[in-house]
């Protein structure tokens, strides 16, 4: 991975790299809240994802916000933006919740444990609830049918993208 070079030949920004690992796509990977505000909210729609994509994650997520641009991602956020209206994002009794049951599943001090699987399942629970309206608790009941086939189908997406 190669830091993005400036027309001087130094590194334009440090929190920001520029990788080709197959030989076929340009990648860009940032952790420059500038760059990841102009992804996300500001131009978002100059940042599409692409049809190559769509294609692979079409038959996981069908034709959804995650998956499309240009018109039909755009009727998709219409769908959603009544979700995030201030009001109700600033009700945050969901996500409080979810989190001090995850806190609760901590070890003792001193314990090693996998943060990274609660987090997780921590974002499973509160997206469910927030968005349907009744949350999978899997926090609670790690093995659930829906947990272990969600996992597994984004595992085989991830490796159906890298592959690609």
């Amino acid at each position: 991975m190669n830091n993005i070079i400036d027309r001087f030949g130094t590194p334009a920004c440090p929190n920001c790299v520029e990788s080709n690992f197959t030989g076929r796509s340009r990648v860009i990977l940032t952790r420059e809240p500038a760059h990841i505000k102009a992804v996300l909210a500001g131009n978002f729609a100059d940042y599409g994802k692409g049809e190559r994509f769509h294609n692979l994650w079409r038959p996981f997520l069908g034709d959804s916000i995650f998956t499309t641009d240009g018109k039909l991602w755009s009727n998709s956020r219409q769908l959603l933006r009544p979700m995030f209206v201030k009001d109700r994002i600033s009700d945050l009794e969901i996500f409080e919740r979810c989190t001090q049951t995850m806190m609760n599943l901590f070890p003792e001090p001193g314990q090693e444990f996998d943060i990274m699987d609660l987090f997780y399942r921590l974002t499973l629970d509160a997206t469910t609830e927030f968005l349907l309206g009744h949350g999978i608790h899997s926090l609670e009941n790690p093995q659930t049918e829906f947990v272990k086939a969600f996992s597994e189908v984004q595992r085989i997406q991830m490796t159906m993208t890298v592959m690609e």
